[in-house]
């Protein structure tokens, strides 16, 4: 059996005792009850109640200080005992909880843990049972799997949150700079990220295109320029860097089916020079 576990126990030993995860083991500990200050290499993390703590394969640790009620529930799983599948997993997130190894387990998977610790614990004892080894490593797995997707879930929270910070962005971007650029790679730029993946995300994101939401200011700015009749046609051209009034035309044209003279007149708006553009 304890080539299954290395160690499992209610923590209450010397927290001036240092440990060190195997080459070829996971440890995850969960606080069961009271706080303590964990010690991980260079850093130090704080778990209490229903938080959970994964120390990667050979790291070192140390419970440096802890309340007088601190229980842990101290797993130390080893990776060679689990199918490929799972180790693939071990290594997809070895970046995730070796930047940030501390989770909070939510409260339906929390109860489950201690289902299983409990289990555990009595269970580690029956010797005589013929399937003890393989019921332990598939509870083990368990808890492997659920610590799996309690990091990928934040993480998708974090990609979640990452792109819809870059997609708003983008809109305060456009909104800052549509009247000088309308070229995608400019924005992109500005993020740090490629044009491509600009393009992909912000159609994900949103729905529209990047270059639609591009064209959807230009063209509510031309619209509103030319409702206020301050500007002749030529002058609202200009201030929205078309290179010639007839490509401003051609582009407004295109999206609202109308020329900007056509436009001033169905509108009855009183023009400076209605006659800056041919029909």
């Amino acid at each position: 059996m304890e080539n299954i576990i290395q160690s499992f126990f209610s923590y209450s030993q010397n927290p001036d005792e240092a440990c060190k995860t195997g080459s070829d083991h996971v440890c995850i500990i969960i606080c069961t009850s009271g706080k303590a200050e964990i010690e991980l290499e260079t850093r130090t993390f704080y778990i209490y109640e229903k938080i959970f703590i994964t120390i990667g394969p050979g790291k070192q640790y140390r419970i440096a200080g802890c309340s007088k009620d601190f229980r842990a529930d101290i797993y130390s799983i080893r990776l060679d005992l689990l199918p490929i599948d799972e180790l693939k997993h071990v290594y997809s997130l070895k970046t995730i909880y070796d930047e940030e190894p501390c989770r909070r387990i939510p409260e339906e998977k929390y109860i489950m843990c201690r289902f299983i610790g409990h289990y555990l614990k009595s269970f580690q004892h029956e010797n005589d049972n013929i399937y003890q080894v393989p019921i332990l490593k598939n509870y083990l797995n368990i808890l492997f799997y659920e610590a799996c997707n309690i990091f990928l879930n934040e993480q998708e929270k974090k990609q979640s949150s990452k792109k819809k910070y870059l997609t708003d962005r983008f809109l305060a971007d456009v909104e800052s700079n549509f009247k000088a650029e309308r070229k995608i790679p400019f924005y992109a730029r500005r993020l740090g990220i490629t044009p491509k993946y600009l393009s992909t995300l912000v159609s994900k994101e949103t729905g529209r295109s990047a270059s639609g939401w591009i064209e959807e200011y230009t063209l509510l700015e031309a619209m509103k320029l030319l409702r206020e009749g301050k500007m002749t046609i030529y002058q609202v051209a200009y201030e929205l860097s078309f290179s010639t009034p007839s490509h401003f035309g051609t582009f407004f044209r295109k999206h609202t089916g109308k020329t900007p003279k056509q436009f001033i007149r169905a509108n009855k708006i009183i023009s400076r020079n209605e006659a800056s553009l041919p029909e």
